[in-house]
């Protein structure tokens, strides 16, 4: 038995997922020491935003996409996303709420990844992120690819730190926060399902 819980992972999982809508799911449960907090054992994070390219809705579509009614020019997006990548000052990416004294992240990869005709996604993955970092990159990165904002505007944001020198945000709705992998301590249970 785990100390002060009294069931196992997989009571967890099969548990919650009674009591969740339709729309949220645990995955998976494991048992970690009393006092773990995984906010400071964060090793990495992966986030996904989904865009569809067309200039009517979609409501197939609608509240999991951002929707870009305009022509993209899709090298462009590739060639500003480079820039990101790096341990840079992000300062010029975080929302006007975030009031951290520490902006420097590190991103490890960027990737933009056309599924057909209609629908891409960008793809990050960080050590860690400001508030709304990853949005405002997205609206930067749409900005660019759609000739609103000419090419190196990233670099520009990163060396200036002006939230001003960035693109727009992007909308909630097409973002995704699709793995977060964790330094878990010694002491940590099996994770079910394996």
């Amino acid at each position: 038995m785990y100390a002060g819980v009294g069931m196992p992972p997989r009571g967890w999982v099969l548990t919650l997922n009674q009591h969740l809508p339709e729309d949220v799911a645990v995955r998976s449960a494991q048992a970690v020491p009393p006092g773990f907090s995984p906010r400071f054992a964060s090793k990495k994070k992966r986030y996904r935003y989904d865009l569809l390219l067309d200039k009517v809705r979609d409501p197939l579509l609608c509240r999991r996409t951002w929707r870009i009614g305009y022509d993209m020019d899709m090298a462009r997006i590739e060639r500003e996303a480079q820039a990101i990548v790096g341990t840079h000052d992000f300062a010029a990416f975080r929302s006007a709420g975030d009031e951290r004294a520490v902006t420097v992240r590190t991103i490890h990869a960027v990737t933009v990844t056309q599924s057909d005709a209609r629908r891409f996604s960008i793809t990050i993955e960080g050590s860690a992120f400001l508030y709304n970092m990853v949005r405002i990159l997205v609206g930067t990165l749409v900005d660019v690819g759609r000739g609103h904002l000419g090419e190196g505007t990233i670099a520009r944001a990163l060396a200036g730190k002006d939230r001003a020198l960035a693109g727009q945000t992007a909308p909630a709705h097409g973002l995704t926060l699709a793995a977060i992998e964790l330094d878990l301590p010694e002491g940590s249970g099996e994770r079910w399902p394996p």
